[in-house]
């Protein structure tokens, strides 16, 4: 049967545009809007009943291209409809609004108007012939009509559509878009106000915890603590990058950053500079600065609750797990030991899962101005940090400044935590060129501050460098000297005049004398002191030979000069290490105050010359000069010739010749004999009549004379160091008559003294005149000395037998 019959079924062409098109309207999803469900479930009944019809194939191609371009309007209308609903498919109430947008503007209307006309078509289609083949020739007529009709009247229903529905619609959703727009914005303003609600609500209820943590105001930054932000700029630079250093790469392995030094030396200025930088970087996580006499301060029972809440404060990634652990914390009580304190505080939350990546740093500075049960809380307080440190997953650096104290060592170089440990001291610093520049840039600065600092630089280019040179390597000396002179700026020239000639006035001297005063107090409390008449007699001894001594020696000479046993002077030593230079419980090592000026202070006695140190520290030194004269006088006595033991063939070689005769001073000429050599005079003079008073003094000073002072010659002259002698002896020889006895117990025993003191006070002027006689030859060939001698006490014999 061909195509054109009109009993044939319905072309496969046709059958599938209006399949597809029923597939279209089927498949898409429901519109939630009013009277458009209906009418797509028309257009489906009509296109079903279509191809139901097998007559007249024109006219079926016709309605059905028809249907297909209605269809394919409906569903672009569906389409626009869904991409709306989609848009804000997050948000219901714009939805709603919408849909109440398109009914309010009569678009359901018309969907219902249309769909009555869809209705008629279906039922205008309902009038075709779909019974059996057999007659549906007798209806060809009737269903060409109809089908004509129905193109029709799907012609008029798309351009309505078009027409009403669709310009409708598109109206609808122009109008509804912005005002969709604003309220979509103003929701979400809404959303975010109820989400910043609800966390400032959250935000306050972790306050609210944080705030209930007993804490102390000893920040950095806190008011009490400004004297000790005074950090100049561009000094210590070298400390600051190595302290940098440490933060950026050395924290994994070595968590704990330790600076010692001296009472004063400015461990809490390079701390303020290290907070400072680390805050700038958002790396400070706390900080805390312990202060003696402070309650709270000078204790550890607050430090951990305090860096909590600091570290909660600055670092967000923190917060929440700081938070629970303070929760947790505050339900077992407020008040807690250190060691729950730093579990549940510290080192639990901090070593939670967290977002923190970045390097957090917490700096503890004047750890060892806590005072109140030190020996036993610091040295906790330092391992439960350490405990911490190990927990976090990231890096977490602990800064610590303090002066030297046995308690905190001990815990640092212990085998446990001193690999982890990196050690910095600013003793070490002190006499460096670079610590003499910076104290030169400041007093510089300073200086440039007072209106008269151009004519000065003027006058004096080099003004800055002597007074720096004056220094010592000491800030707290710098930073009194310029507090003294800006106090009277109209008198700068003549106030650092007379300093650089006479040496610092009392008010110079005042704030180091108090410095002092509260560095003693700290490790030796006078009231303890006044109580321990045997620790007292130990303390004052170690601090007059502190005062007395002309150089640095170790507990080991002064045993031997002075008989202080090591096991007196080195306790002693070592808790006086904020004011003296010493490497802790090393015989050997050597001693001496960090600055001249606290020598001044022991020996000072009168109220009128500046700060005066109380009787329980204050030194008078007299007996101990005499002590240290007796010491090395007998020391010298023991000398042998030639007591760098030069083989024979080099004794009369000049000694720059002689290779190894640096080596041989330092191997044979102990350190005792060093400093006695030097200084055994100098410590005569000012024992005076003090030394009068010891008998052995005496003998021994005759001894000297006679038999030791050739020895002493020879071996100053191998120490490079003849040109003393001449005024050693100068000052040595008026001494020898007053190391005489207080009384006489006969004339014979008064004869006898002055006729040996006289022999000795000719044999010392001999030496004398040999040395200045002979001081070329003697220097070069110290050996020399006895050669000259015999030939001088030869000649003068046979000048006695001319006579």
């Amino acid at each position: 049967m061909s195509s054109s019959d009109p009993a044939s079924p319905l072309v496969p062409g046709i059958d599938d545009v209006l399949a597809n098109a029923r597939h279209i309207l089927t498949l898409g999803r429901a519109v939630p809007l009013p009277g458009f469900a209906p009418l797509v479930g028309a257009l489906v009944d009509i296109i079903d009943i279509i191809r139901d019809t097998r007559n007249n194939i024109r006219s079926l191609a016709y309605i059905s291209r028809a249907l297909s371009d209605l269809v394919e309007v409906v569903v672009e209308a569906q389409i626009t409809l869904h991409s709306m609903v989609d848009a804000y498919a997050d948000d219901e109430a714009a939805v709603d609004a919408m849909l109440l947008s398109c009914r309010s503007s009569g678009l359901t209307i018309k969907l219902e108007t249309f769909l009555q006309r869809l209705l008629k078509l279906k039922d205008r289609a309902n009038e075709l012939y779909r019974g059996r083949s057999f007659f549906r020739y007798l209806y060809i007529d009737q269903d060409n009509r109809i089908l004509d009709s129905l193109r029709q009247e799907s012609d008029s229903a798309l351009n309505v559509f078009k027409i009403d529905c669709m310009m409708a619609m598109n109206i609808s959703i122009e109008e509804i878009a912005p005002k969709l727009s604003a309220m979509r914005k103003q929701m979400h303003n809404v959303a975010a106000t109820i989400d910043q609600v609800k966390a400032n609500q959250e935000n306050q209820a972790d306050e609210a915890i944080l705030n209930t943590l007993p804490r102390v105001d000893a920040g950095f930054d806190a008011a009490s603590n400004a004297l000790k932000r005074r950090f100049q700029e561009g000094t210590r630079r070298s400390l600051v990058e190595d302290i940098t250093s440490w933060m950026r790469t050395g924290i994994a392995c070595q968590p704990i950053c330790i600076l010692s030094g001296a009472a004063g030396s400015g461990k809490s200025s390079v701390a303020s500079e290290i907070c400072k930088i680390t805050r700038t970087r958002g790396e400070l996580g706390a900080s805390f600065y312990f202060t003696t006499g402070i309650q709270d301060h000078n204790s550890t029972k607050l430090v951990i609750p305090t860096l909590a809440f600091q570290l909660a404060r600055s670092q967000a990634a923190l917060r929440s797990q700081i938070v629970e652990g303070a929760r947790q914390y505050l339900a077992s009580g407020a008040s807690q030991d250190i060691n729950a304190q730093a579990h549940m505080l510290l080192e639990k939350p901090l070593g939670m899962e967290n977002a923190q990546t970045s390097p957090v740093v917490i700096v503890l500075d004047g750890l060892d101005e806590c005072t109140e049960h030190a020996a036993e809380d610091v040295p906790q307080l330092l391992r439960v940090l350490f405990a911490a440190a190990r927990a976090v997953s990231f890096p977490l650096g602990i800064f610590i400044t303090a002066r030297p104290r046995r308690y905190i060592e001990d815990v640092l170089r212990s085998p446990e935590y001193k690999p982890l440990v990196h050690a910095l001291s600013l003793d070490d610093l002190a006499t460096t060129d670079s610590t003499r520049d910076d104290i030169a840039a400041f007093i510089k600065l300073q200086l440039s501050q007072l209106p008269s600092s151009h004519q000065l630089f003027n006058d004096h280019p080099d003004v800055v460098d002597r007074l720096a040179q004056h220094m010592e390597g000491s800030f707290p000396y710098a930073r009194s000297l310029i507090d003294f002179v800006k106090g009277d700026p109209s008198h700068l020239h003549e106030q650092l005049g007379t300093f650089l000639r006479e040496g610092p006035s009392p008010l110079v001297l005042r704030p180091l004398d108090e410095l002092y005063q509260a560095a003693l107090e700290h490790a030796y409390p006078s009231p303890r002191l006044e109580a321990d008449k045997l620790q007292r007699t130990r303390v004052r001894q170690v601090l007059t030979y502190l005062a007395i001594l002309r150089q640095p020696i170790s507990p080991r000479t002064l045993e031997v000069l002075a008989r202080v046993p090591t096991a007196d002077s080195i306790p002693v030593l070592n808790d006086l290490r904020a004011l003296v230079r010493y490497t802790r419980d090393e015989p050997d090592a050597l001693f001496a105050p960090l600055h001249g000026t606290f020598a001044r202070f022991l020996q000072r006695s009168d109220a009128g010359a500046g700060s005066v140190a109380p009787d329980v520290y204050r030194v008078d030194g007299k007996e101990e000069h005499a002590r240290v004269v007796e010491g090395c006088l007998r020391t010298l006595f023991s000398l042998p010739q030639n007591i760098c033991q030069l083989p024979a063939r080099d004794l009369g070689r000049p000694r720059g010749e002689i290779f190894d005769m640096e080596d041989r001073v330092r191997r044979y000429v102990p350190p005792e004999v060093r400093y006695a050599c030097v200084h055994w005079a100098a410590h005569l003079v000012e024992a005076g009549k003090t030394a009068r008073n010891r008998k052995d003094v005496v003998l021994l000073l005759r001894r000297f004379a006679k038999e030791g002072v050739l020895p002493w010659v020879e071996t100053l002259g191998y120490m490079g160091k003849l040109d003393l002698a001449a005024d050693i002896l100068d000052n040595t020889i008026p001494m020898v008559e007053v190391c005489r006895p207080h009384s006489w117990h006969s004339r014979e025993q008064m004869m006898t003294y002055f006729t040996q003191s006289s022999l000795a006070r000719r044999q010392l002027q001999d030496i004398r005149r040999l040395v200045l006689d002979c001081r070329a030859i003697i220097d070069v060939c110290p050996n020399r000395v006895y050669v000259e001698h015999a030939s001088r006490a030869q000649g003068n014999r046979g000048a006695k037998v001319v006579e």
